[in-house]
């Protein structure tokens, strides 16, 4: 379930970068899609919490671990995975950092353009493990 609660959590993510605000509808609606269960919902919301009360953080770290990659030219779904992988990463201790990094890249499969997405993605999140470890 923690999947799905991570998909859940990039796709509200990515609809908070478009529009500047949590939409609380769409969360209520793609929580009860994957009929997440009350726990699981604090688990997604604690993650979102981590994600949008770090965000300026989190996109400087994406941005200095880009080397020459402008974070605004990286695509809008990489960089939500990455910003969700992250703050798991980072200020979520309880999951080993090689889950979060093996479910971000679970997501860059199904979500992004093209393999170079991919390797782009896996080396950004190893080299943040290198630099924070």
């Amino acid at each position: 379930m923690r999947t799905l609660i991570r998909e859940v959590v990039v796709k509200i993510i990515y609809a908070y970068l478009m529009s500047g605000e949590i939409d609380v509808n769409l969360k209520k609606n793609l929580y009860a899609e994957i009929k997440a269960k009350k726990e699981d919902i604090e688990y997604g919301e604690e993650l979102l919490n981590k994600v949008i009360s770090n965000i300026d953080e989190l996109l400087e770290t994406i941005n200095s671990l880009s080397k020459g990659f402008d974070v605004d030219r990286i695509y809008m779904l990489d960089k939500c995975i990455m910003l969700v992988a992250m703050a798991e990463i980072k200020y979520v201790p309880s999951v080993p950092n090689e889950v979060s990094i093996s479910e971000a890249m679970k997501l860059v499969k199904i979500y992004s353009n093209d393999d170079k997405s991919f390797s782009f993605v896996n080396g950004i999140l190893a080299e943040l493990l290198r630099r924070e470890g």
